[in-house]
């Protein structure tokens, strides 16, 4: 499988564990994914990024990432409440975001669906099975998905 090489296809993904950001990675890696990707590791620094606040601020912005993945237990600000600010944007609201958190929970799914999450992702403990959902899911978002071009 392999995504398209646009290299205006950014993923974004926020992620605070090194050791699941390294297994995304590989799952990339593995499927000859060739998106750039763009990590966080908490909330407020990927928000400064996608609002070109903060360190950010009146530097050259890339693009708005295609897809962003989101971690749901972060430090200091939670995935659903970044989603909820993602989601508020009239800009950035259109972005596909996909929760892929370790979370079963029914509660933290109805919470997330309903800040408008675009997809509600387990992360499992094998490789393998992590590896096909994260490889279909960034299929479907980057190769199938459709989203308008002019989105600033």
């Amino acid at each position: 499988m392999m995504s398209t090489p646009d290299q205006t296809r950014t993923i974004l993904i926020v992620e605070d564990s090194d050791e699941d950001y390294t297994a995304f990675q590989r799952v990339l890696k593995q499927c000859n994914i060739v998106n750039p990707v763009r990590r966080f590791s908490n909330g407020r620094e990927a928000l400064d990024f996608l609002f070109n606040r903060g360190a950010y601020l009146g530097t050259n912005s890339p693009p708005p990432p295609w897809l962003i993945i989101l971690d749901l237990n972060l430090p200091g600000m939670a995935g659903d409440e970044i989603l909820r600010v993602i989601k508020a944007d009239p800009k950035l609201g259109i972005i596909p975001v996909v929760m892929l958190t370790t979370s079963t929970h029914d509660d933290d799914m109805k919470r997330c669906y309903a800040s408008t999450a675009n997809s509600y992702l387990t992360k499992p403990i094998d490789f393998q099975e992590f590896k096909e959902i994260v490889s279909k899911c960034v299929s479907y978002w980057l190769g199938i998905n459709r989203l308008p071009v002019s989105r600033r």
